[in-house]
């Protein structure tokens, strides 16, 4: 009985012969191997569900290597995406010396481990890879805008503002996302409250008053 990448391949190969083929060239299946346990170990946090949903036999088991990898690949994404928009729109609105977005982004997983902690709430395993998830789905979102917004400016149009309220509207997204996610794991609506705190704090050492 074939599982995991090989049941894929196999399934995928019922349609496309040649997957196979490529998919049992070892090195690719090594790869394919981690990228499945790369998921498999997290896709609760990709594809979140209720709290008091029924629980599968065939879950993994949890993997902290496995969380650690995945908040640290998803962090760096953050990042790159996020650095790009700045640099490439927001360059007017920022400090001389603004801290660094892998900074902040570190710090601000620190601040809400804290929170939670500290609101005595359970299973910060899985908050935290919901935490950095909802960035990296923001920056994605980010990227999006950022793309249609160098479109617009090969056309001439302003795209100033344009930037900037892109900006606020992803920052937006990232709190009702963020909040969402909260409220489907019943944890406290505090971490919101904290979530936007933190961004309070920071942002005067990122941006112009």
């Amino acid at each position: 009985m074939n599982y995991g990448v090989d049941s894929l391949l196999f399934v995928i190969s019922q349609r496309f012969k040649w997957i196979q083929i490529v998919g049992n060239f070892k090195p690719i299946h090594y790869l394919l191997q981690l990228l499945y346990l790369f998921v498999s170990y997290n896709r609760k946090i990709v594809a979140p569900g209720p709290k008091k949903a029924l629980d599968c036999a065939c879950e993994p088991a949890k993997s902290v290597f496995w969380r650690v990898i995945f908040i640290s690949v998803m962090s760096y994404f953050t990042y790159l995406i996020v650095h790009w928009y700045f640099t490439s729109f927001l360059t007017d609105y920022l400090v001389e010396n603004p801290v660094n977005d892998i900074l902040l982004l570190l710090a601000q997983i620190g601040f809400q481990w804290l929170a939670f902690t500290g609101f005595r709430q359970t299973n910060s395993y899985d908050y935290l890879g919901h935490l950095v998830f909802t960035s990296f789905l923001g920056a994605l979102l980010l990227f999006f805008f950022g793309i249609g917004i160098q479109l617009l400016s090969f056309i001439g149009v302003q795209i100033d503002l344009l930037a900037a309220f892109c900006y606020g509207i992803t920052v937006a997204f990232m709190f009702f996302e963020h909040k969402r996610r909260v409220a489907l794991k019943e944890w406290s609506r505090k971490l919101s409250l904290s979530w936007v705190l933190f961004r309070i704090c920071i942002y005067p050492l990122v941006f112009q008053l």
